[in-house]
């Protein structure tokens, strides 16, 4: 971590493994007590980013950054909130990153078997979808009373479009059923483990389907030498 700010009649200050200087005065991060973001600009046109530092020695600062270098303050600024002395700022922190985390989602079909996996950006995805859907329909109404047929008529094409593009977790993609089962984190390493087994460990897999062609030939869907070759083949004999 070696970082420096620059704005034009503002204090230069520089963040590094261990130490933040600020104009000539250098303290250790550990001796921020209170660290709070004023500003993040979002544009060229907007001011300069600010950022609130208190020490321990009571002495406080307002330190900027330009537009330019908003990448490398926000990795500045995690960086002294996780190594600062100021608890609430860390707590605060490591809940954004939690909440910013991808979750995953599995589920699968009892009817036809199908596996299905999908995330928080996929449902967050959804939420928006159904969101803009919604104000192109409010759209659609205000050109029906105020506007022109055609203006209304795009409006809903719009709105549609962007229903048709929701996808329903709820159901299998495979046969439509409603009749499925989410996993958890556990089930699926578990199921991922047994799958693994299978690859590595073939003989597993071997003896299950020999005991499905056993199966086979017990309702008499084969003959007895059918699965005895079958049984030889499996087992490598």
């Amino acid at each position: 971590m070696n970082y420096t700010f620059a704005c034009m009649f503002k204090k230069v200050w520089t963040v590094s493994d261990d130490k933040i200087a600020i104009g000539k005065k250098e303290y250790s991060i550990s001796d921020i007590v209170c660290i709070k973001e004023k500003f993040i600009p979002k544009d060229r046109l907007a001011d300069n980013g600010k950022l609130y530092l208190k020490f321990n020695d009571g002495q406080e600062y307002n330190v900027f950054f330009p537009f330019e270098q908003v990448k490398q303050a926000r990795k500045a600024i995690d960086y002294l909130t996780k190594n600062s002395s100021d608890e609430s700022a860390k707590y605060f922190l490591e809940l954004a990153e939690e909440e910013s985390q991808v979750k995953e989602y599995r589920l699968r079909c009892k009817v036809c078997g199908k596996v299905t996996c999908y995330t928080s950006k996929d449902l967050e995805t959804n939420r928006k979808l159904l969101l803009d859907s919604a104000i192109d329909s409010g759209f659609a109404g205000l050109e029906a009373l105020f506007g022109t047929q055609y203006a209304m008529y795009e409006d809903e094409k719009k709105a549609d479009r962007k229903k048709s593009q929701i996808k329903d977790y709820s159901r299998c993609p495979n046969c439509n059923s409603t009749d499925i089962e989410i996993f958890t984190d556990k089930e699926w390493e578990e199921i991922s483990k047994n799958e693994k087994l299978k690859e590595t460990n073939p003989t597993v897999s071997n003896i299950e389907k020999i005991k499905e062609y056993k199966e086979l030939l017990d309702i008499g869907i084969i003959t007895q030498e059918e699965f005895e070759a079958k049984k030889k083949q499996l087992l490598d004999l």
